[in-house]
């Protein structure tokens, strides 16, 4: 008994495709044996990727137990064995080859809640809304998986979106009211995926005066030995997170480190 010359060996299956579709279907010449049903059919248990597959005895049909990924594995191989009722084996190498499919872009845990803030006058940078949608093509090199960016509405005045990066960059002049903007993303096939986010402008704290006192309150401090304390008066109450600092030239380039109460308009410290 042999497997017949028109069984090929070689296979294919769709990526995602259901478990229920033949992979493979194993055939033998022992034509006496099919026609009584005794040919029986398995697979060679630890040859290649004999695990992952499931046989139908009685048919030859080959299914996967779970869905194939392309761009987790793109190739399987495993052996089939034919039994005829007598008890001859054949054994036949075969690999099954996996479809890419177009896959349908996602959004990922990246995608913000909370609004994007932009400070006015200061140049915005490190933000990309790339990192809030995922292509399952793009984890290898493959015809698919290449995205691209939009907004709608438009970004406030100053600001730009890199279509291919999803990189936002460039700099608003004025306050503007806050703005419900949703970003796409597509691979030019599969549905857009969308996440809507709030855009709001600040403006960043200005500093009003700087004071530098010694231990007696007089503001001609300098004397070898004093303490002296530094206090900056900003425009508005600052919410402060952690220890900012500000450094500050002394003398030769003696550096002073400033540390700021929360919520508060000034920064004190002595050195």
């Amino acid at each position: 008994m042999l497997f017949r010359s028109t069984s090929s060996e070689k296979g294919s299956i769709a990526e995602n495709a259901p478990v229920s579709t033949v992979a493979y279907k194993a055939t033998s010449t022992d034509t006496e044996d099919i026609a009584t049903g005794s040919t029986s059919y398995s697979i060679k248990s630890g040859a290649g990727d004999a695990a992952l597959f499931n046989i139908d005895a009685a048919t030859g049909d080959i299914t996967l137990k779970a869905s194939a990924n392309y761009e987790a594995k793109a190739s399987y191989s495993l052996t089939v064995i034919a039994t005829d009722q007598a008890g001859n084996a054949r054994e036949k190498a075969i690999t099954i080859d996996v479809t890419d499919v177009n896959e349908a872009p996602v959004k990922t845990q990246d995608a913000p809640s909370a609004p994007l803030i932009v400070v006015v006058g200061q140049p915005l940078s490190g933000k990309s809304v790339a990192t809030w949608f995922s292509d399952p093509d793009t984890t290898k090199p493959t015809t698919f998986g290449k995205l691209t960016f939009s907004v709608s509405p438009a970004l406030p005045t100053g600001l730009q979106l890199n279509k291919d990066t999803g990189e936002v960059t460039g700099t608003v002049n004025a306050a503007f009211s806050d703005a419900a903007l949703t970003f796409s993303a597509t691979d030019g096939t599969n549905p857009v995926v969308s996440h809507s986010v709030t855009v709001k402008s600040v403006t960043a704290p200005v500093v009003q005066s700087f004071m530098v006192t010694d231990s007696t309150g007089a503001t001609n401090a300098g004397k070898q030995g004093e303490s002296l304390t530094f206090t900056v008066k900003l425009s508005e109450p600052v919410a402060v997170v952690g220890t900012p600092t500000l450094g500050v030239a002394i003398g030769s380039g003696t550096t002073a480190a400033l540390t700021a109460d929360r919520k508060s308009t000034r920064l004190n410290s002595s050195h």
